[in-house]
This record gives structure tokens, C-alpha cells and sequence, in this order.
């Protein structure tokens, strides 16, 4: 059965954080995701997952001034000691949370300095998965679209398959996000084929818009039916902008959350 975590992130942001996780389990999620948890006490968290029975599936490593538009600090040699900080931090939380993933954003970088990035950045990806391995955690990295992220260094299918190539145990592992491959017009479901079993964690809002499933293009039909047929057994991420109240926006979930035998069954073969 497919499975679906809500990003608190973008999800309830009508509602102060201490109400997002209540809002989460009464809207029928048992599992929730955090972009950067760490202004919040990880034991305030940790309660607060245990009180509405949620399992916090991933949250990303800090990632210094990226979302400030800098250029973050995975794929540049000068912020090794921030990176190394940046594991520990991330460790801490996961390891009181109980989160199985963590996500490591690559960084901005100039286009003459990319070939140098990425090697950087497929260094610190397997120093990562050296740190959280042993812990149970896995490491993913993520596809971000050049238009929402300009500069970002994993920007394409290209760079995303390269590091996958170059990166090939399962420690590591691809975080696909519908929405920003469906920027990048990529075939998704193609995607999701060939990489199932590196595949992490998976993410979705529809395109153009980063609104809920049904404001855009996306086909996501396919695209579940993809995940179900696969081997695919983590959470769905719920990751994008609500038109008014996050409660209202979620006319998708029950209708997404059926077994898989009537997902097959509902969609005709190609």
C-alpha cells in the first residue's frame, strides 16, 4: 500500500507549529516530513511525534545560507567544517526522532565550477553515508529544478544519474521529486522505472504552481501506479503550497490511499 508523509514545512502553515502535528494525524497521516527542524528543541519534537503517533521520515542536513540564495555548503572544498558540523547536527536529531533518512541539498555553484562541485559534493555524499550508516539512517540527495534553484548543482536528470553512477551502494539513495522533474520535463515515470531501487523517499506537488494534486498538469496516476508496481516501501511526501486551508487541499488523499491490487486494477495498461 502506498504510504504518505505531510511536509510541516508547507503543510498547516495556517497553524502556529505546535498544532501542525495534530492537524497532520486528524487529516489521517501517520507520518510527517520537516525541511529544517533545528530551531525547534528535538525533545519538544520528539514529544510532540509521540502525543499524535507520527513518525517524523526525513528531514535535510543544514545547509548554511542556500536558502538565503548563498551558496550553501555540501559541494564547496571551503565548508568542509561546516559540512562536518552540519552531519553531527543532523545526526543528534535523527537519532532522537528515530528518522531513517536524512537529505543532503548539493549547493549553488558558478556553471565554470561545476565539474569541481560535484565532485565535492559526491565526496561529502559518501563521507555522510560513512557517518549515518552504521546508525541505520540512509543518506539521499535531491533533483531541484534551475528555475525555482537557479545555480543549484543537481539541476538535471544528467547530474542526477551521474552521481547515482558514481555513488553506487545503497547507502545512498535519489530523493525524486515530482514537481521539480516535471520542470525539468523529464519522464518521470521512465525515472522512477529505472532507478527504483535507489529510489529514497519520493515528493509531489503538481506543476506549474507547486499547488496540491489537480491545480497543474501532472499526471500522477502513472506515476503511483509506477511506485506501486515497484518495490518502493517509504513515504509519499506531501510537499507544496495549499490554495487556502491545508484541510480543504487534501480531497487527493483518500482517493490516492488504496492498496495496490486497486491502484493496478483502477488504471489501464500502456
Amino acid at each position: 500500500m502506498l504510504q504518505f508523509s505531510a511536509n510541516l514545512s508547507l503543510l498547516f502553515q495556517e497553524l502556529p507549529w505546535a498544532e501542525r502535528f495534530r492537524a497532520a494525524r486528524d487529516c489521517g497521516f501517520s507520518a510527517v516530513e520537516i525541511q529544517f527542524p533545528y530551531e525547534m528543541d528535538r525533545f519538544w519534537l520528539a514529544e510532540q511525534l509521540q502525543q499524535h503517533a507520527l513518525q517524523l521520515v526525513l528531514i535535510n542536513l543544514p545547509a548554511g545560507d542556500l536558502l538565503q540564495g548563498g551558496a550553501g555548503i555540501a559541494c564547496h572544498a571551503q565548508s568542509t567544517t561546516a559540512f562536518d558540523q552540519a552531519i553531527a547536527l543532523a545526526l543528534l536529531y535523527a537519532q532522537t526522532l528515530k528518522i531513517p533518512r536524512l537529505n543532503v541539498l548539493a549547493g549553488h555553484c558558478a556553471v565554470t565550477e561545476r565539474q569541481t562541485a560535484l565532485e565535492v559534493f559526491i565526496h561529502n555524499l559518501q563521507h555522510a553515508a560513512d557517518v549515518f550508516w552504521p546508525h541505520g539512517i540512509q543518506t539521499c540527495f535531491e533533483t531541484l529544478n534551475p528555475h525555482d534553484m537557479p545555480g543549484f548543482l543537481i539541476d538535471s536528470v544528467e547530474f542526477t544519474e551521474t552521481v547515482l553512477r558514481r555513488c553506487p551502494d545503497q547507502r545512498i539513495a535519489w530523493q525524486a521529486d515530482f514537481y521539480h522533474l516535471a520542470h525539468l520535463q523529464a519522464d518521470t515515470a521512465v525515472l522512477l522505472q529505472r532507478h527504483q531501487q535507489r529510489l529514497g523517499h519520493v515528493q509531489f506537488a503538481d506543476f506549474p504552481g507547486r499547488g496540491a494534486p489537480g491545480t497543474g498538469q501532472i499526471d500522477f496516476q502513472p506515476l503511483l501506479r509506477q511506485l506501486s508496481l515497484s518495490d518502493y516501501q517509504g513515504f509519499i511526501g506531501a510537499e507544496y503550497h495549499p490554495r487556502g486551508s491545508t484541510a480543504a487541499s487534501l480531497h487527493w488523499l483518500p482517493q490516492w490511499c488504496k492498496t495496490d491490487a486497486h491502484l493496478t486494477a483502477a488504471l489501464p495498461e500502456e
